[in-house]
């Protein structure tokens, strides 16, 4: 049963002491502790909810976050993106 040699090999590697990496490991930085991955600055917009757009904000510029839900294109030059944020759409 190929389960029962799996666990086997396994409770046998599990006494073995972790060999150290090589002294020529060129990938050393791409493990182990690494900074946090944040925003380092603030942009001063402001975000309008998805469900707060309505024909009065037409003419404006306005900032939203989402994530595409759909998306289709209509002839050559016309893309239609349905966004997606929380729970409006």
């Amino acid at each position: 049963m190929p389960g029962v040699a799996v666990r086997k090999n396994q409770e046998r590697n599990r006494d073995r002491p972790m060999e150290p990496p090589p002294a020529d490991d060129y990938a050393k930085e791409r493990y182990g502790m690494l900074p946090m991955i944040q925003s380092q600055e603030k942009p001063d917009r402001v975000l309008v909810r998805i469900k707060d757009l309505t024909g009065e904000k037409a003419d404006e510029t306005v900032w939203v976050r989402g994530r595409i839900h759909t998306s289709r294109a209509k002839g050559k030059t016309a893309s239609f993106n349905v966004l997606m944020s929380q729970k409006g759409s």
